[in-house]
């Protein structure tokens, strides 16, 4: 008996039958059931890479007319023909249709993602189609509200790109891809902003083409570093090649970038009364509402503050000017900070000062490298103090020992 993989010729035979019925053509003795079923009786080198384009050429058929019960496994059949073909046909052709047919409906979104897994599950690893593939099921989840189904694979898409063999070029468009399909999520924007960032990482100084390409995207993603209330390290945006090159074309952009890198809430001020419409202007925020940049730059400042009080006690009246607020609100700030990730220490309400234990510096220039460099001067003296004591007690534990032992003697 004549088989395609697993399957034998009469499971072909009763797909072509269920496909020659959508095409509304008489069972079993209609067109193209009549030329699968002849193909599949004859003896050619070149049987399979037909019988292959001709069911991949009516996947769209299918996916129109299958019912919820046979979708999956009818699919599964199709998928298990068309790998049979030559890798030139699949990757060039036969995927591609079947892509297209499974990612054109709306209905029956989670088995058309189902089936896409199974599809890029069943292609071969290092072949032309799985990009193919994995762009498209990213996609759909993003446009039908399933990028939950996703987002665990993405932790797996730098292994996934090196076994693809991915450019670098190659590897930006995809990082940029996937950025574009999450941020269609407002849950999953910030991880969108992430990968956004990486597709910029890639870009070098030196690539003047795609920098250029790459303008608006770094624009926007210093436009979002300053509206997400959850981001707070701009030094990574700031540094970026495809970012430092947006600064002539938007220097007030790239003045705020600045205030939000190293300045604080009284350089903001200053910022806004400069440009009052700007941010409006730029999309940044919508109407006249900046509570949450200034809530932001307020926990930035707050950072900057902590770090020259680093293992010391910060006044709450220092916190009150520099954030301006009521002293009576910097203990929940300061909690919001800690919150954030950006300081740790204890509240001493008697002293009405902040124990300050850590504070994250926002950006690490040649004076925090100093600075570092006098604590690990200040920490190396105090262990050899330390190790002294010890020693010291080690001697006396030994003279003592041996006195007792003497007079026992």
């Amino acid at each position: 008996m004549v088989a395609i993989a697993f399957y034998a010729a009469d499971e072909v035979g009763k797909l072509a039958d269920l496909i020659g019925e959508f095409l509304g053509e008489p069972a079993e003795s209609g067109p193209f059931a009549t030329k699968i079923k002849q193909l599949l009786e004859q003896d050619s080198p070149t049987k399979v890479d037909k019988i292959c384009s001709l069911v991949a050429g009516q996947a769209s058929v299918l996916a129109e007319n299958l019912e919820t019960k046979d979708f999956e496994k009818t699919f599964n059949l199709v998928i298990a023909i068309i790998v049979q073909a030559n890798i030139k046909l699949l990757d060039s052709t036969l995927v591609p249709e079947v892509v297209k047919a499974l990612s054109s409906g709306a209905d029956k979104k989670q088995l058309r993602l189902k089936v896409l897994s199974n599809l890029y599950n069943s292609v071969l690893p290092h072949g032309k189609s799985r990009p193919l593939v994995f762009k498209t099921i990213v996609s759909f989840a993003a446009e039908n509200d399933e990028l939950e189904a996703i987002i665990p694979t993405l932790d797996n898409l730098d292994l996934m790109m090196a076994s693809w063999g991915f450019s670098v070029q190659q590897k930006s468009e995809l990082y940029l891809h996937v950025a574009d399909s999450l941020k269609k999520d407002l849950e999953h924007e910030l991880l969108g902003f992430q990968y956004t960032l990486r597709h910029l990482a890639i870009i070098e100084a030196t690539d003047n083409a795609a920098l250029k390409v790459a303008s608006q995207t770094a624009v926007q993603a210093v436009k979002d570093a300053i509206r997400y209330p959850s981001v707070f390290n701009f030094e990574d945006v700031f540094r970026l090649p495809a970012v430092q090159a947006t600064k002539s074309a938007n220097p007030k952009l790239f003045d705020l970038l600045k205030v939000f890198l190293d300045q604080t809430l009284k350089q903001y001020r200053a910022f806004v009364k400069a440009n009052p419409t700007f941010l409006k202007d730029q999309g940044i925020i919508t109407g006249t509402n900046d509570d949450v940049l200034v809530s932001k730059i307020r926990l930035l400042s707050l950072a900057t503050l902590a770090a020259k009080y680093l293992n010391g006690e910060m006044p709450y009246a220092a916190v009150a000017e520099a954030l301006e607020i009521p002293e009576a609100d910097v203990e929940i700030w300061f909690i919001d900070a800690i919150r954030a990730g950006l300081v740790d220490g204890k509240l001493n309400q008697i002293k009405k000062a902040v124990v300050v234990t850590r504070s994250t510096y926002r950006v690490f220039t040649k004076e925090e490298w100093a600075t570092l460099g006098n604590r690990l001067e200040e920490w190396k003296t105090n262990l050899k103090e330390v190790l002294q004591v010890l020693a010291n007690a080690k001697l006396m534990g030994a003279s003592e020992a041996a006195a007792v032992i003497e007079t026992s003697g």
